[in-house]
C-alpha cells in the first residue's frame, strides 16, 4: 500500500503538470523512503482509505467543479489524513477569505466581494482588477477603470450571476511585481519574484510573465491568521502567499491553501522539503 497520495487532475494539461509539479515530488519522496503516488481526484476507483496520508497537490481543475471537489475532501479526510484539511480547504475555496484576513489583522490588498447575494461596491480606487471568487489561474480576470461606464456595467452584469472579488490595482506588480512566498512544513521555504510582460497586469507565465528566485518574505501573520481560525493538530504542511507593496508594506494578493504552484522548476530543492515535512506528518500521532 502507497504511504502517500498526491492529488491532481487528468483535466488539465496533465503532462506538463506531472512534469513540472508532481514528479519530483514522487522522487524526492523515494529518496525518503515515502512511496508517494499520484492519484486523480475524482476518479471512483481510488481507494482513499489505502494511504495513510492524502495531499492536495494539482487540482487544477477544481474551481469548475468546487462543490464535488469540497464533497470530496469531506469524503476523504474521514478515511484519512488530509492535507490541507478539509476545513481550510473549504474555506480558501472563495476569495471571501481575504476579508476574513483583514478582519484579523491582516494587511490585504483593498478588496470587496460582489455577487447574486451581496452588495454592490467597489474598493476606492481609480483602476479595480475583477476575478472570479472562485477561480485561479487569473481566468475570467479584468483589468479596468472606474470612469470607464462600460467596464462598471459589464462587472455589474457578471455580479448578477457569479460572486466575484474586486481588488484595488496595485500599480507597483508593473514594477516591483508580485511575490509567491511558498511554505512548507511551516516555514517559509523559497520564493519567487514575478513581473507581467509589459502592458499586462497578469504575472502568470502562460500570459508572459516572468519569475526569479528570490529571498522568502516571512509572511508569517497570515498563517497565524489561519491557524487561530481553525484547530489544526499542527502547521499547515503548504501554503503560498502572494504579495504585493503599497508603499513599502506588503499587502495580501491572494492566499494559496489549496493547490499552489510550488515552482519546482525554479527551486528544485524544495521538493525535499516537502517529503520531510510529509515524513514528519507521517510519523505523528
Amino acid at each position: 500500500m502507497p504511504d502517500l497520495h498526491l492529488v491532481t487532475t487528468d483535466r488539465f494539461e496533465r503532462d506538463e503538470v506531472m512534469a513540472a509539479e508532481i514528479d519530483p515530488l514522487v522522487a524526492a519522496c523515494a529518496a525518503a523512503g515515502i512511496d508517494a503516488r499520484p492519484v486523480v481526484w475524482h476518479d471512483p476507483s481510488v481507494d482513499w482509505g489505502a494511504a495513510p496520508l492524502t495531499v492536495v497537490r494539482t487540482p487544477w481543475d477544481y474551481p469548475r467543479y468546487v462543490d464535488a471537489f469540497l464533497d470530496w475532501a469531506d469524503a476523504v479526510a474521514a478515511r484519512a489524513a488530509l492535507h490541507n484539511p478539509a476545513p481550510v480547504l473549504r474555506w480558501n475555496s472563495h476569495k471571501a477569505y481575504l476579508l476574513d484576513l483583514e478582519g484579523a489583522g491582516v494587511a490585504v490588498v483593498p478588496c470587496t466581494i460582489v455577487g447574486p447575494s451581496r452588495t454592490f461596491a467597489f474598493p476606492s480606487a481609480d483602476r479595480v482588477v475583477v476575478k472570479p471568487a472562485v477561480g485561479s489561474g487569473a481566468r475570467g480576470a479584468e483589468l479596468g477603470a472606474l470612469d470607464d461606464d462600460a467596464f462598471v456595467a459589464r462587472i455589474r452584469e457578471r455580479a448578477v450571476t457569479e460572486d466575484l472579488v474586486i481588488s484595488a490595482y496595485v500599480e507597483s506588480v508593473e514594477t516591483e511585481g508580485e511575490t509567491s512566498t511558498i511554505w512548507i512544513g511551516g516555514e517559509p521555504s523559497h520564493a519567487l519574484r514575478k513581473v507581467p510582460a509589459p502592458g499586462d497586469f497578469r504575472v502568470h507565465q502562460q500570459y508572459g510573465g516572468r519569475a526569479e528566485a528570490v529571498a522568502p518574505d516571512a509572511c508569517r501573520s497570515v498563517l497565524d491568521a489561519v491557524a487561530a481560525r481553525f484547530v489544526l493538530d499542527g502547521p499547515l504542511l503548504y501554503a503560498r502567499v502572494d504579495t504585493v507593496l503599497i508603499g513599502d508594506v506588503p499587502h495580501v494578493m491572494e492566499l494559496e491553501l489549496i493547490e499552489p504552484a510550488f515552482y519546482l522548476p525554479e527551486v528544485p530543492a524544495a521538493a525535499a522539503r516537502f517529503a520531510t515535512a510529509c515524513e514528519r506528518v507521517l510519523e505523528s500521532p
